[in-house]
């Protein structure tokens, strides 16, 4: 009788033995299962932050900007220098802004063909001209033929010349064939012109005869 209930106190003792254990098998198992799913939410999240907290809302996304954003970001155009410069005062043209030409749109009357003397501001900026420009008939060798250009008329208005601009004066020169053999020079190799208020010269090559009545007339706008 003792034996038989010794007998059943060992096999109850091993049941309760195995269900313990098999608990802790499952618990194991429990726990190895939250540590994977830890470990997998982990290398989501890129291995940043601790296992299990929520990312914060600045932190958790997190946006790249168009390549046309960054493009209108950081291309801008330059600035374009203006080549005329707008600030000071408008002086007088000096002798070295100013380009001479000349042309043959003066027209003439009887026994005089005038041509156009043509000055341009080649300047970076804005000057003046007033009056008349003097004008003379030289050789080769600069030697002065006869006498200067007469001033014919009244002085015009002062005129501003923008770069590029140019203002004319019609130059007078009676036809040699209408005077007396040795009343006109003989023939010129250029034009010297003193622009209005200047003391250095341009030369501008012209061959023409200086005759009595050789005139000059002001400055008009070109």
């Amino acid at each position: 009788m003792a034996q038989k209930k010794s007998s059943k106190q060992a096999t109850a003792q091993t049941q309760q033995t195995q269900r313990d254990l098999l608990g802790l098998i499952i618990l194991a198992v429990l726990i190895l299962l939250i540590v994977g799913l830890a470990f997998w939410a982990y290398t989501r999240q890129g291995g940043t932050g601790s296992i299990g907290s929520s990312p914060s809302p600045s932190s958790s996304v997190m946006t790249s900007p168009s390549p046309t954003a960054t493009a209108a970001a950081t291309i801008t155009p330059a600035p374009v220098p203006s080549p005329v410069a707008s600030t000071g005062p408008v002086t007088a043209c000096a002798t070295g802004n100013l380009a001479g030409s000349l042309d043959a749109t003066g027209g003439g009357t009887a026994g005089t063909l005038y041509r156009q003397l043509i000055l341009t501001n080649r300047s970076n900026h804005r000057c003046t001209v007033y009056g008349f420009p003097g004008v003379s008939l030289v050789n080769a060798s600069g030697v002065q033929l006869g006498a200067p250009a007469a001033r014919s008329g009244a002085a015009g208005p002062t005129i501003t010349l923008a770069p590029g601009q140019a203002a004319a004066s019609a130059v007078g020169f009676p036809d040699a064939g209408n005077f007396e053999p040795g009343a006109c020079s003989a023939m010129s190799t250029s034009l010297k012109v003193y622009p209005p208020n200047q003391t250095t010269t341009l030369l501008i090559p012209l061959a023409a005869q200086y005759c009595p009545g050789f005139s000059v007339q002001t400055l008009a706008a070109h």
